[in-house]
Order: C-alpha cells, then sequence, then structure tokens
C-alpha cells in the first residue's frame, strides 16, 4: 500500500488575502490527466519550472499530466504497464524529468528518466531499488547533472544513492553515512524539502533525516513522536514540521533542524486533524514570504498562511488541496480532487503597507548582459546575495544610500540564480533571476 505524503519543492511567490470569502483566489483548468475508472482522482504534485512549463501527477496510477502554455492547456501521458505507480515526479524543464516508481505488486522500484518531455522514457540504471523489500520514496535533483532518491530500509540502513551524470549512474550511499532506521521506520513518498544543497526527509516515526551535501552524508534529529505529513524550509536554518493527530505535532526549528521547539499559535490554521501540504513561499517583489498549508476535510477544509515563521495563520480559502506549486506571484496552480487544477487568479491578491515597503523590481529578467534592481526606496546596509543552483555564492553586495544597482553578468553562466536580500532590520527576501 502506498505511504502517501505530498510535498512540493518550489521556489515560489503568492499575493495574500484579507477575506478568506471574498473572490475565489483560484481558476478552475482541465488538467486532462487520464485516470481508469477505479483510481483515485487526487492530483498529488505539481512542479512549476518557469512560467509556462507545468507537471503534474495523480494518486494510484502512472499518469502524469503537463502544460507548456501556462496551463491554457494539458497534456496527459501514462506509462504502458500499471504495475508502477509513481512515488514522485522530478522535472527540472520541460524536456527533463525523473520519475520515482514503486511496483504495485510486491516490492522494488526504478527511477524513469525522460528527455523528451515524456514521449519516451528510459530506466538508465536498472540496478537500484531491487532488494526483496526495496520501496523507493523519491528522485530530487539539484541541477541536470546532480541527484539523490531515498528508500526504504534495506539490510539495516535506509536505501539511499546519489548521481553526478543525470541519472545513468546511481551509487548506494554507505550504511555508515546514514543513522541507522528504528524499527518498523520507513520513508514517506514525496516527503521531503530542499535548499540548496540541502535536504530534510520525514519519517513514519516522526524523525527528520537531513543531508546538507546532496545526499552524500546524513544525520537525524526527533521533532515528533508519531508520523509525519510535512516539513518545510523556508532557509538553511528556519523550517516548520507537522504531524498527524496528537499533542505537539507542530515544532519549529532555528538551527537548520538539528534541536526542535514547540511555539504558540494563533488564527485558523488547517492542522492539526487534516494538514496535506505545508511549504515555504519564497518573498519577491512587494511581497514578504510566508508559510501556506492545506487542509483536506471538515473543520479544517481550507487553505491558510503566515507571514510569522508560524505563529499565526489566516485563512485564504475553503477549499481541499493536496498540493501547490508556484513560479510567482502572478502564476501558480494548486492541486485537488476529482483530478482537478487550479490557477492562481492574482486579481484577488492585495498587498499590504508592510508588503509594498519592501516592494522591489528586476528588469530586464531574463537578461544577457546585465539587469536592474530598482527598490522603492533607499537602502541603507542592505546585502544582495546571488546563488547559483549549486548553492555556491556568485556576487555580494553591500547597498548604502542607493535605490538601485545594476548586476553585471560578467563570469555568470546561463542559468538560473536565487537572489537573497537582507535589510537592515534583518527582513528577508528571495527571488530569482535567469541569465541567457
Amino acid at each position: 500500500m502506498r505511504k502517501v505524503n505530498l510535498l512540493i519543492v518550489s521556489i515560489i511567490v503568492l499575493g495574500f488575502f484579507n477575506n478568506a470569502n471574498s473572490q475565489t483566489p483560484w481558476l478552475l483548468q482541465n488538467s486532462n490527466i487520464f485516470l481508469p475508472v477505479g483510481y483515485y482522482r487526487d492530483i498529488t504534485s505539481i512542479i512549476v519550472n518557469d512560467s509556462t512549463d507545468v507537471w503534474a501527477i495523480a494518486d494510484g496510477y502512472p499518469s502524469y499530466t503537463k502544460s507548456t502554455d501556462g496551463g491554457n492547456t494539458w497534456i496527459s501521458n501514462a506509462f504502458t504497464s500499471s504495475i508502477f505507480t509513481f512515488s514522485n515526479l522530478a522535472a527540472i524543464n520541460r524536456d527533463t524529468a525523473w520519475g520515482c516508481m514503486y511496483r504495485t505488486v510486491g516490492t522494488k522500484g526504478d527511477i524513469f528518466r525522460t528527455y523528451d518531455g515524456g514521449v519516451n522514457w528510459s530506466i538508465p540504471d536498472t540496478t537500484i531499488f531491487k532488494q526483496s523489500n526495496s520501496f523507493p520514496n523519491f528522485v530530487y535533483f539539484f541541477n541536470g547533472n546532480d541527484g539523490v532518491c531515498f528508500g526504504d530500509p534495506v539490510n539495516g540502513s535506509f536505501e539511499i544513492y546519489t548521481s553526478t551524470n543525470s541519472g545513468n549512474i546511481w551509487n548506494i550511499v554507505p550504511s555508515n553515512s546514514i543513522p541507522a532506521p528504528l524499527t518498523n521506520e520507513t520513508g514517506i513518498c514525496n516527503l521531503f524539502c530542499c535548499k540548496n544543497n540541502n535536504i530534510w526527509v520525514g519519517t513514519n516515526k516522526g524523525r527528520i533525516l537531513k543531508s546538507s551535501d546532496k545526499g552524500l552524508t546524513w544525520v537525524v534529529s526527533s521533532p515528533l513522536s508519531g508520523r509525519i505529513v510535512s516539513v518545510a524550509f523556508k532557509d538553511s536554518l528556519n523550517g516548520i514540521v507537522i504531524g498527524y493527530n496528537g499533542t505537539n505535532n507542530i515544532k519549529r526549528t532555528t538551527d537548520g533542524g538539528i534541536t526542535w521547539s514547540t511555539f504558540s499559535i494563533n488564527g485558523a490554521y488547517a492542522f492539526p486533524s487534516s494538514a496535506q501540504d505545508l511549504i515555504y513561499v519564497e518573498s519577491s517583489f512587494n511581497h514578504l514570504g510566508f508559510y501556506i498549508c492545506g487542509g483536506l476535510t471538515s473543520p479544517n477544509k481550507f487553505t491558510s498562511y503566515s507571514t510569522d515563521d508560524g505563529s499565526t495563520w489566516t485563512q485564504l480559502d475553503t477549499m481541499s488541496h493536496f498540493c501547490f506549486g508556484f513560479y510567482d506571484a502572478n502564476i501558480g496552480w494548486a492541486g485537488g480532487k476529482e483530478a482537478d487544477i487550479y490557477k492562481y487568479n492574482n486579481t484577488s491578491g492585495i498587498v499590504s503597507e508592510t508588503e509594498n515597503k519592501y516592494s522591489l523590481y528586476i528588469y530586464p529578467n531574463p537578461f544577457s548582459a546585465q539587469t536592474t534592481i530598482d527598490f522603492s526606496e533607499k537602502q541603507l546596509n542592505t546585502t544582495i546575495r546571488i546563488i547559483d543552483v549549486l548553492g555556491k555564492e556568485v556576487k555580494y553586495l553591500i547597498l548604502k544610500g542607493e535605490k538601485q544597482i545594476t548586476i553585471e553578468k560578467g563570469a555568470m553562466k546561463a542559468g538560473v540564480y536565487f537572489v537573497q536580500i537582507v535589510y537592515k532590520n534583518n527582513n528577508v527576501a528571495n527571488t530569482k533571476i535567469i541569465v541567457e
């Protein structure tokens, strides 16, 4: 039986709403996903690569759907063999994706790959997850080459592999680099979170396994006593974990997951009884970053968000959502029941005065020679870090009263870069730039 948990890792931004019962923030789209009669009909993961390229999968059947025009049209496909089902899907663009698949009969699994947008799939390395009790939980790629896949314990150790060549060859992580599993401890399908080279993985025993080197070595912490539902980090140090029913089922860390603590919670939050997907939404332009959590069943059938690290929650809608995926403040999607996909309707967004104080604009973006960051007011002692997809800092700047600054391409190679802006009062904004 599948051990379902839904979590996606994206760099996203979203507008805020001051009245959950006003205009709905979602517009229903037809996913066109192929699901035979009798199978689950829930969209369980959405992967957004850019403003037009979106992938999604459903529960219980090896089907996926994708859009290359921003969600106006969706095209579905399925693996020919129904003995496989997705644990998760990882994609880095409209052409390249990896599918972590488990077998619906017995155990074992495979990591599939496509280079042509899903027209053809192959299994580059057929040697992994072939033990009698192997069960793969997820695959993730930090870039086009470096990836990690994580599975349940085999022979006294979690079955973890890493690759440096796009999954052509997977190398098993030695057991002495992985904390020993507890009795009957397992991973959970798609339950992980990534920030730069860091990855956190939740288990059914309330533990978090963490790697800071793309899966080569691991440490463990025990924030909860029961099964983890979701884990989300806003940066390498600060994160939240939630679990199923019970006391102390939400905790927070400020040291990257080494220690976890309880904290007071206020407002309308969609847990503990039915929380399904918790993610952190990166700040960008005139929107502060926040956590967002979706509940599935009454009385917690709604989505809520928090702008203060989980202390206060505000209701966003009255709908069930399994997962979220956003590209920026104007473009995003949510997955629901009956194979529904909803696109974010930005016209409902309301920008607060606090958010507007930290507004910024980047233009042009993408850029080939240089780009400009333009703030709404002069910035004193504001720092700007530009980080590549491998987590390496390529530029570091300090503003001394400037209202705008020009970033030269210089030695930066073509690709996506993450921009972290830290204001003098330690508020943080995150966005991204694309070098052509």
